[in-house]
């Protein structure tokens, strides 16, 4: 993951999910099971490209345009959320 986060910057990415934590073109998508092609493909539609599978049934993924609020509509998604990369404290 960290070697993601860092390949990331380097593109210089720019942020479009803003919430009140900063902004992000990523986010945390946690559903019931494994995504089978269907739900990819509804995800697709949404503007969710799925990137990367993390513990729990969790997806780390690129969301450039859309509704967050369509992405935690879909029945078989139990979470989403903007992922936000953490700053180190000095």
């Amino acid at each position: 993951m960290l070697q993601w986060m860092r390949s990331m910057r380097q593109l210089g990415e720019t942020p479009v999910i803003t919430n009140e934590h900063g902004d992000t073109r990523y986010l945390l998508l946690q559903v019931r099971s494994e995504l089978d092609a269907h739900q990819q493909a509804q995800l697709e539609q949404l503007g969710v490209e799925v990137l990367q599978f993390v513990p729990d049934d969790t997806y780390l993924c690129r969301f450039d345009v859309g509704e967050l609020d369509h992405v935690r509509a879909l029945a078989f998604v139990t979470w989403a959320n903007p992922f936000m990369k953490r700053r180190k404290a000095t």
